[in-house]
């Protein structure tokens, strides 16, 4: 096939951009007619390399205009917008001047990088756990579909939904039940705790993850023991050997059969390491007898439509139940939003905080770059005079914005790394698993794009009108206040946003700390700070006899309080801050009717050692103690928080002497127990103002008498440092029984902090956001009115030398900032009242006083601010009139 006599259109066209971009405008069209005549005589030579040669030659023209310094730069096209430049060789020169500049200027540099390196480091370490843990989907197939179902009616004694056959339903294709627990994983390597998830075979086909290695547990396979591992088990216990499939482990003292090997990554619930049916071990966890449901909606089953047919159902069963509607209907919730409920409110909070700063941050790096291009127009207007072009200068000035501006980005994205490292420090607990690797790189790139694309717009575009200047303006610059009023009105408005920005941040920040002093001030109930807490589960294979527990306590008691530094060591069977209530149960007074239904007196039924309350600090109000004599075969004895005592006993009157009995199904009740002793309520579960006082009902027994059920926590009074003393607890354990491993070791004071850690999370980041804020939004006050002085310093010699007062100039230079301040604070009260409505329903805590709130916050701002106006309008009044009026300064 013959090669065409001239080059296609496209490349035609490519060459004539080319020439246009580096031959000056007189010699383009023999340049380009060169172009053309060698394509020809290539082709009459037999030549088949056309089109490349063609790319070659355009090529040498591009490297011969980058190394010629006289060459003459145009845009594709068109007449030539840049005489006079330099192409590559005038770019470089560019880039050099920019650094010659920002050495010169080290303080606006700075100010520009670190600001946008503080913008962009928490915005994306912040934005990078949301995106993580509430924007992206559930790593399962089809997540859409998976639901979260409450109020059931379940028993996880089958492998599957019973009580409401709610698998049965048309709109659900398959569901399953899941509880969180551990269990004791025993091995040639010694036993070892492990996350156990307890399983029907409905939760593997809901989730629809097939298994790395092996299969599900077969089809109705609840009382089998067999297993199924995670893959980080399987490669840290297991060597990552194929050949376990079929090989017996043992959890709890029981053997089970290894059916299978998860994927990596599939941890659910939670970091689960190991999952077995239901009704094969108890102990496992206690929450097997209620256990969650997890269901995938059908294919072309929307969520309103499953959420309507669902409750259709409900309303149908009641009414088979003679009742006109369900007391407690079944509901559905989307899986992603029912695991995330927990943090999702800290987040939001932190979101809408860094969303803020970055605004901020952008608004400070535009007012540091307008300061920086209008305090050089008498520079450009003498460029423009000498000869340079418009669009030259503004290249330089683009240049210089980049500059700050990838230098900022580059600190930020090694910042946002670190901040995503304190975030994973700071609050594991409150931001779940944040072991996601590093920064997401498109996150990186959004928080870049805006900051840069404000230091472009607002850095090159007030250069590019100063260079517009006309020559004859050159004698009038630094006369007075001068510049564009456009961007000296844009500057004010920067700031008065600014200003409202920091108000509504300082005002989330005080509703913050609010929540964290209220939190801080409930009385938990306990609080001795030299106690120890560790668990141990007994396995019920070795440990049914309930007298097996007790002798295990005393033998555990008598080493642990031989070991140096222990004083005193007691048990219980839930740790105030261990997610457990312990056992609910119904109490009631012998002699006295018993209520029925809801109205029955539910406590959480739990039960300690002697030294218990005094080793936790839980003060004993009336009556005594356990003792050692409080053990089988004597009279049953218990201990009433102080809830608990009004409760059963309404009367006002002392419960010491007097007995009361667990309420059974079916009218049977215990043999009566005694009350001995009345003490202060404890906050089992969390520090939140508010709480019902059925969370504070507790019945304590002896454990010596009445031993818990599966596991054990040893609290232990040291003489020392806490922290210290939980190796040696550790070691002293592994003496009385190296097969039953410690687990959830930790401090009593420990368990107060776990309580405040949302809401010190939140109020630590959003504290810090403020303070950012304000200072930066104060920075740019002070830049502003720095340059407004600056500006004006031969106008205001001139009314000093005229014998106006020193105080009425600096009174009109400080009363003209914070005029700004003013309205930025008037644009930013509507935002900070909705601020501190939405904070306390974020937060759940009760309103605060809103006017006392927002005065605080307004005068923190005013304070701060007027320190800003006051040095700038100090140097006004200090100007030397006569010495600058002389032309000395």
């Amino acid at each position: 096939m013959r090669s065409p006599e001239a080059p296609p259109p496209a490349w035609r066209w490519l060459g004539r951009c080319v020439v246009a971009a580096t031959i000056e405008r007189r010699r383009r069209e023999e340049v380009h007619q060169d172009l053309l005549d060698l394509w020809r005589h290539r082709r009459e030579a037999g030549r088949h390399d056309l089109r490349r040669a063609w790319l070659r030659d355009l090529a040498g023209l591009v490297v011969s205009a980058c190394r010629r310094p006289d060459a003459t730069y145009s845009t594709f096209g068109g007449p030539s917008r840049w005489r006079g430049g330099q192409g590559g060789h005038g770019m470089w020169q560019d880039v050099r001047y920019a650094l010659r500049l920002m050495r010169r200027r080290p303080a606006t540099t700075i100010a520009t990088v670190l600001t946008l390196a503080v913008g962009i480091g928490a915005s994306v370490a912040i934005f990078t756990a949301l995106d993580r843990l509430l924007l992206r989907p559930l790593p399962y197939p089809d997540p859409a579909r998976l639901v979260s179902v409450e109020h059931v009616g379940i028993a996880f004694g089958t492998s599957r939904i019973a009580s409401r056959s709610f698998a049965d339903l048309p709109v659900v294709q398959a569901a399953g039940g899941w509880a969180s627990g551990g269990a004791n994983l025993e091995d040639g390597e010694g036993a070892v705790r492990v996350a156990v998830g307890v399983v029907d075979r409905g939760f593997f086909e809901t989730l629809n993850v097939p298994p790395a290695a092996g299969e599900w547990p077969p089809a109705g396979d609840a009382v089998t023991r067999t297993a199924m591992l995670s893959h980080d088990l399987w490669r840290a216990r297991f060597g990552a050997d194929p050949a376990v499939i079929g090989r017996s482990i043992t959890l709890n003292s029981q053997v089970y059969t290894v059916a299978g090997v998860m994927p990596p990554g599939f941890t659910f619930p939670g970091r689960t390491e190991v999952w077995i049916p239901p009704s094969v071990d108890y102990q496992a966890t206690g929450a097997a007898f209620a256990p969650s449901i997890i269901a995938r909606l059908s294919p072309d089953v929307s969520f309103d439509q499953a959420a309507q047919a669902i409750a259709a159902d409900s309303a149908a069963r009641a009414r088979t139940r003679g009742q006109a509607t369900d007391p407690d209907p079944t509901t559905i919730t989307p899986l992603a939003d029912a695991l995330t409920g927990p943090v999702r409110p800290t987040l939001l909070l932190l979101a809408g905080s860094v969303a803020l700063l970055l605004l901020v941050v952008c608004a400070s790096v535009a007012n540091l770059l307008l300061a920086r291009v209008s305090s050089r127009d008498q520079e450009y207007a003498l460029r423009r005079a000498l000869g340079g072009t418009r669009w030259r200068i503004a290249r330089q000035v683009l240049i210089e914005s980049l500059l700050l501006s990838f230098g900022g980005a580059a600190l930020g994205a090694v910042a946002a790394g670190w901040a995503l490292d304190s975030l994973r420090l700071l609050a594991p607990a409150v931001l779940g698993d944040l072991g996601f690797g590093a920064v997401d790189p498109r996150l990186i790139g959004i928080a870049v794009l805006v900051s840069v694309g404000a230091a472009v717009v607002f850095g090159a575009a007030p250069g590019l009108a100063a260079a517009g200047s006309r020559a004859e303006q050159v004698a009038r610059l630094g006369r007075s206040e001068t510049g564009s009023p456009v961007w000296r009105h844009l500057r004010a408005g920067l700031i008065v946003g600014q200003m409202a920005m920091a108000l509504v941040l300082l005002t989330a920040s005080a509703a913050t700390l609010g929540a964290l002093l209220e939190r801080a001030r409930v009385d938990l109930g306990f609080g001795r700070t030299s106690a120890v807490a560790m668990t141990v589960t007994l396995p019920l294979a070795r440990f049914e006899d309930p007298m097996n527990t007790v002798d295990f306590f005393e033998r555990a008691r008598d080493r642990l309080a031989a070991a140096p530094g222990i004083v005193r060591v007691g048990a219980t069977g839930y740790l105030p801050g261990s997610h457990e209530t312990g056992v609910g149960m119904a109490f009631s007074v012998p002699g006295r009717p018993e209520q029925a239904g809801d109205e029955r007196f539910y406590a959480s039924y739990l039960s300690a050692t002697p030294d218990y309350f005094r080793i936790m600090g839980i003060p004993v109000v009336a009556g005594r103690e356990f003792r050692v004599e409080d053990r089988r075969g004597a009279q049953e004895v218990a201990i009433l928080s102080e809830t608990a005592a009004r409760g059963l006993f309404p009367g006002g009157g002392s419960p010491i002497g007097h007995q009361i009995q667990i309420s059974r199904p079916g009218g049977k009740a215990s043999q009566p127990i005694e009350v001995v002793g009345v003490v202060a309520d404890v906050r089992l579960h969390g520090a939140e103002p508010g709480l019902s006082d059925r969370t504070l009902r507790q019945v304590y027994v002896s454990l010596l008498q009445n031993p818990p059920f599966g596991s054990l926590s040893f609290v232990a009074e040291t003489g020392g440092t806490p922290a210290a003393a939980i190796a040696t607890v550790r070691e002293a354990m592994r003496e009385v029984d190296a097969a039953i491993p410690v687990y959830d070791a930790h401090t009593i004071a420990s368990v107060a902090d776990g309580y405040l850690a949302p809401a010190r999370l939140a109020a630590s980041l959003v504290s810090g956001f403020a303070l950012v804020t304000l200072i930066v939004s104060a920075l740019g006050l002070y830049g502003v009115m720095a340059q407004v002085v600056a500006r004006r310093t031969r106008e205001i010699g001139i009314r000093l030398a005229l014998g106006a007062p020193r105080a009425t100039v600096e009174r009109q230079v400080v009363t003209r900032g914070l005029a700004l301040v003013a309205l930025g604070l008037a644009a930013g009260l509507a935002g900070a009242g909705a601020t501190l409505g939405v904070t306390s329903r974020l937060l759940v805590v009760p309103g605060t006083g809103t006017t006392a709130v927002l005065t605080g916050v307004a005068a923190l701002v005013l304070a701060v601010t007027l320190v800003a106006n006051w040095i700038p309008a100090r140097r006004a009044a200090r100007i030397d009139a006569m010495g600058l009026l002389r032309g000395d300064g």
